[in-house]
């Protein structure tokens, strides 16, 4: 009988062991669970917050101009939503977010580096006025919180998603599309912008300073028209060392206005990927030589987009003005002066060239036919030109056309004068 209780007393114990031993298991599976779910949660939010809004980027600028101060902090409790349309994941946008809505946009300044991870570009934003300020710089308006020294002071980190909260992602923000410089207007500062058939002046630049030594370089775009804009990079953007693009084609940006110069900043170098056609007055034809080179000019100044020439160095700086290098082709059936007044490059007589022309121009100074913004590739060296015998009357006949050409009059003499 006593058996039988015990086996009854541990079968009954065994049954509430196994309850409660399938009731951890439970727990522990909800737990983990919940972690996994949250662990494969997206990053941002898949909707939009329940936030009312009451104004727009446009409402706000007109509340901060109507307080008649440079410096406004404010304390109604306006909030608007708008579209990120920057991204500082290249490093050219720095500690700044822009916004746009259907009424303009707007400069967000955040003490905060990578903001593309919590506000990537394509975002909805909701931002919350009350408690923060504005003022002008250089003409654009900015959003910051406070001011130290009458300069605005950007939004700390560590409040910033309390007064720009995030929303749904995904959004796509088409650039307003310009033909002219000129129609662009301070009504379109911190949008995006395309401007089309535009250049960058000196193909041979750079976006910016690799070193560092400098933090931003101006570089000007222009149209055929002759109209411009400034890019204005970063030195510690990640295409800082890259050339910039050498042909023509639309660009776009974020419109930043600095005054009266009309800057425009990159987002990354998508912004330039489309700058491939031929450039303003560029030539059509087919240059095999430095003969053809001379044919191209007609009167006006001549761009080349691509090509190449090859000839030898018959002078340089040594013995002519700084930059200036004559180099003809190896017959001698024509030359070209080549000016590279910020080349750190030594090129010696006898040295076998191979003239790159992309991004140069061919133009008339003083008279004489000068192509700029070469760049030079050295193929060989020692190697030597014939000289063509002839006479100063048939120098002085052929004029220009016989310009850096290599010559030699016999039996000529040289006087000197003390007048």
């Amino acid at each position: 009988m006593a058996t039988m209780q015990l086996k009854k007393y541990f079968s009954k114990l065994s049954l509430r062991h196994t309850i409660a031993m399938a009731s951890v298991v439970a727990a522990m599976l909800l737990v983990l669970a919940s972690c996994r779910k949250k662990f494969d949660e997206p990053p941002y939010n898949s909707g939009d917050p329940d936030i009312t809004t009451n104004a727009t980027i446009a409402s706000v600028k007109k509340t901060f101009d109507n307080s008649g101060s440079a410096s406004y902090t404010f304390t109604d409790s306006l909030v608007f939503s708008a579209i990120v349309i920057s991204s500082d994941s290249a490093g050219n946008v720095y500690k700044t977010l822009y916004v746009e809505d259907s009424t303009g946009g707007m400069n967000i300044q955040i003490d905060a580096s990578n903001l593309y991870s919590n506000y990537p570009k394509g975002m909805r934003v909701f931002v919350k006025m009350a408690g923060l300020s504005m003022n002008k710089y250089g003409g654009s308006y900015e959003i910051g919180q406070g001011f130290s020294s009458s300069r605005l002071v950007r939004i700390a980190s560590s409040v910033m998603s309390d007064y720009i909260i995030a929303g749904s992602t995904g959004h796509v923000v088409a650039p307003v599309v310009f033909d002219k410089i000129s129609s662009i207007t301070d009504a379109y500062q911190s949008m995006l912008i395309q401007i089309n058939d535009v250049q960058f002046s000196d193909v041979n630049a750079y976006y910016a300073d690799s070193t560092k030594t400098i933090g931003y370089v101006s570089n000007t775009v222009t149209n055929c028209s002759g109209e411009s804009a400034v890019v204005y990079t970063s030195s510690y953007a990640s295409f800082a060392g890259t050339k910039v693009a050498s042909g023509k084609g639309p660009i776009t940006a974020i419109y930043v206005p600095y005054n009266t110069t009309k800057e425009l900043i990159l987002n990354d170098l998508n912004a330039t990927a489309s700058m491939t056609g031929a450039r303003c007055g560029a030539s059509t034809g087919t240059i095999s030589s430095i003969a053809d080179l001379r044919a191209s000019y007609t009167g006006s100044d001549v761009n080349y987009s691509s090509g190449s020439v090859s000839g030898v160095v018959i002078s340089n700086s040594a013995n002519e003005s700084t930059g200036n290098i004559r180099i003809v082709q190896e017959d001698n059936a024509a030359g070209i002066l080549v000016y590279l007044p910020s080349s750190t490059t030594t090129y010696s007589v006898g040295d076998k060239v191979t003239i790159n022309l992309a991004g140069s121009t061919l133009t008339s100074y003083n008279g004489e036919l000068e192509l700029k913004s070469a760049t030079l590739t050295v193929t060989g060296t020692g190697a030597t030109v014939t000289p063509l015998v002839t006479t100063l009357a048939a120098i002085v006949k052929a004029g220009s056309s016989w310009s850096t050409r290599l010559v030699s009059v016999p039996s000529l003499t040289v006087s000197t004068s003390s007048t």
